[in-house]
């Protein structure tokens, strides 16, 4: 490893980055601060952007647990200086330090070295720490630091997922599927003439060189491991935005009642309700996003 750069633990960077394609990062937020303020307008116009954006998250936490999943969302970075994150195909740059993907090639390895104090990396609760690193999908540069609202969220671009063979010719995952990217059976590749896939299932094919049935395991963890991109992956559906949204406007909406005077001039408005709402992070799921929950795979 490389001498400490920074107040990370990462290896210093040298030179200029070079530039990368990347999904905005909006792209996989449910909604943004500024969002909210054009929702709801004067009536939070005293609450912080940080304070909004805790509210957001909260209540988007609370709904992908429900779901069991969050569209690819995986982790969340932030710092309490001013820097600069990218992240690269095979590594996470934050300021002048660099985290190969190599060096830490789980997320939960990430989440030990960039956690120091100064930046907090938060893996949500629907994500396995064992997700390799380099699942994560790239991002240009982005201001990160000094207040809640500069968090960066990062992304999976596929799903590894372990499941156990029973002998049958179908394996079903937890998600419809919209591509296999690859398939270990018995920690053995899997060639891709040998299987396919439909929306829920992947099936071993009966031909030349394979049985046509997946192996059985009484393994602990499982004998298949399967990476595939969700068909759901990649973007929040417009119905999960509207659905936060009609939640926060109910919270927020019916806040009590605030009056002030000042001399010989008083209004009463409603308040802003965002420290009730904060505090409240309990969802039910309506019908129409019921239809995106992760599957149980028995």
């Amino acid at each position: 490893m490389s001498p400490q750069s920074g107040h990370g633990h990462g290896t210093p960077i040298v030179g200029v980055p070079a530039p990368i394609s990347s999904i905005p990062i909006s792209g996989l937020e449910y909604l943004t601060v500024d969002d909210l303020r054009d929702e709801f307008g004067e009536d939070i116009e005293v609450v912080s952007d940080g304070s909004l954006q805790r509210l957001i998250d909260g209540l988007t936490d609370a709904v992908e647990d429900k779901l069991g999943h969050g569209f690819g969302r995986a982790l969340r970075i932030w710092s309490r200086v001013d820097e600069q994150l990218r992240a690269y195909s095979d590594r996470i740059s934050i300021g002048l330090d660099g985290f190969g993907y190599d060096d830490y090639p789980t997320l939960g390895d990430l989440i030990d070295v960039i956690s120091d104090g100064t930046r907090e990396i938060e893996l949500l609760g629907h994500t396995s720490a064992d997700q390799p690193s380099d699942h994560l999908k790239t991002l240009e540069s982005v201001d990160i630091g000094t207040s809640y609202d500069k968090r960066v969220t990062l992304s999976l671009k596929s799903w590894q997922t372990t499941t156990y063979g029973k002998g049958e010719t179908h394996i079903f995952l937890p998600l419809n599927i919209r591509e296999v990217v690859e398939i270990l059976e018995n920690g053995v590749l899997v060639s891709s003439d040998y299987y396919y896939y439909t929306k829920s299932w992947v099936v071993k094919k009966r031909c030349s060189g394979c049985s046509g049935y997946w192996s059985p395991c009484n393994c602990a963890t499982g004998n298949i491991v399967v990476d595939f991109k969700p068909s759901c992956w990649g973007s929040i559906p417009a119905v999960a935005r509207s659905y936060l949204l009609d939640i926060l406007r109910e919270r927020l909406g019916t806040a009590p009642m605030e009056h002030e005077s000042f001399i010989d001039y008083a209004y009463t408005r409603h308040g802003t309700g965002a420290a009730a709402a904060a505090e409240d992070t309990t969802v039910s799921l309506s019908s129409a996003l019921r239809r995106y929950t992760r599957k149980l795979v028995i």
